[in-house]
């Protein structure tokens, strides 16, 4: 299907239609002028009907798209009230989880790794706020082995730090599905380059310990 903003004349990109449930209009928001795009498996002209009834005025005339179902939008409110929302951001699952289990999982996983990294439960609670404000979702379809819940980022961080402090700073921008707020983000780094330089100490600490054994 090709997304085509009606407001403002500029083609956004192509969805597949796999994407698109049947039956079923998808929210989109136009990275061009911002305003609400609704997307549906219909017919031309099915669509201009759907538009009349969620905005009780008629949608500008233009030609439908050969080979393609044509897209329905309505005004938002501004941009500066909402997530950016960008061509890779539109086409981003919905969020899957619930909220209250998430932190049922990450308290256990904290209670657990406090008792021996301190810092690295702080940076994986940081990490877990992040991702779930920047819509960092598990998606069914994908089977990439960074394709885990917020909940999932804050237990590796306090687990296996050393690995998944740099994984999560190099996937962040490529799996959020909005901007979030950058003052956890910025929180996240702080803490986990604090965390980072504590466990290179205590690394250091037990080579040279061992050397001292052995000589």
């Amino acid at each position: 299907m090709k997304v085509f903003c009606e407001n403002c004349q500029k083609t956004i990109g192509q969805v597949p239609d796999a994407k698109i449930p049947a039956n079923k209009i998808v929210s989109a928001k136009c990275p061009h002028c911002g305003i609400q795009i609704k997307l549906q498996k219909s017919n031309p002209r099915a669509n201009a009907a759907t538009l009349q009834n969620h905005s009780g005025s008629s949608p500008p005339k233009l030609p439908p798209l050969p080979g393609a179902n044509r897209m329905i939008g309505r005004n938002s409110h501004s941009s500066e009230s909402q997530p950016h929302l960008t061509q890779s951001h539109a086409n981003a699952p919905e969020n899957p989880h619930k909220l209250w289990k998430q932190l049922i999982g990450l308290s256990i996983a904290s209670l657990i790794f406090a008792t021996f990294n301190f810092l690295g439960v702080i940076t994986g609670i940081f990490t877990f706020i992040d991702a779930w404000k920047a819509g960092i979702y598990k998606n069914k379809n994908s089977k990439s082995f960074v394709n885990i819940s917020p909940m999932g980022w804050g237990i590796v961080m306090q687990g296996v730090f050393i690995v998944a402090y740099p994984l999560y700073l190099a996937s962040r921008n490529k799996l959020k599905t909005n901007d979030g707020e950058k003052a956890w983000y910025i929180l996240t780094i702080i803490f986990g380059s604090l965390t980072f330089v504590v466990l290179a100490f205590k690394i250091f600490e037990i080579i040279t310990n061992a050397a001292l054994q052995i000589n």
